[in-house]
């Protein structure tokens, strides 16, 4: 069955991926049909132009049991070593990538950049993000071809600052914290 989701460009940004609007589960929301999609939209206060910015995806509803595409292979002994790795391009450089082992299994390998045999598991993303899954999620997302720490370095005060009540938001276009509503100063950096 074919339902539509709704998605956003993280940040604003066209080159990054889209984030999707979830339930109070953390599942994909998806609705009958676009028309559905904004009616439920404009009463939570979206605005035409904030629906211009989104995406409408159909999706088919079985989708839910979230299989991604792997991007190359790899296999690990019971020590986390490395003993089978192929890399295959994607977007900027040639990785191994697993969004599946990234979702559903943290200890496991889900990335290993192109330019080390560094293996990285998605409690490793979560644990370098401050333990905030939304910043890992789009760290995740956002690696092609780097090491995720490089990544992070790169975004810099401008696209990821850490508020005085110790977590992390996107702070491009946002003048406060989502989570204390302190306001993007100063003062109130912690990083």
């Amino acid at each position: 069955m074919k339902r539509v989701a709704v998605g956003r460009h993280i940040n604003g940004i066209t080159i990054n991926p889209l984030e999707y609007l979830l339930d109070d589960e953390g599942d994909l929301m998806t609705f009958e049909s676009e028309e559905k999609a904004k009616e439920f939209l404009a009463e939570k206060g979206f605005s035409e132009k904030d629906m211009y910015w989104m995406v409408f995806e159909e999706v088919d509803d079985t989708k839910q049991t979230d299989e991604y595409e792997v991007i190359g292979e790899c296999e690990v002994d019971e020590n986390g070593e490395i003993v089978k790795l192929e890399r295959e391009y994607f977007r900027q450089g040639y990785i191994y990538k697993n969004p599946n082992a990234y979702h559903n299994d943290k200890p496991a390998v889900c990335y290993v950049p192109e330019l080390s045999d560094s293996a990285y598991t998605g409690q490793d993303f979560l644990d370098m993000c401050n333990g905030q899954p939304e910043i890992a999620d789009h760290v995740f997302d956002a690696v092609d071809w780097q090491h995720p720490e490089s990544y992070l370095d790169e975004q810099g005060d401008d696209e990821l600052w850490q508020c005085k009540c110790g977590k992390w938001y996107w702070c491009y276009g946002v003048d406060k914290c989502p989570h204390c509503g302190a306001e993007k100063k100063e003062e109130n950096y912690a990083g």
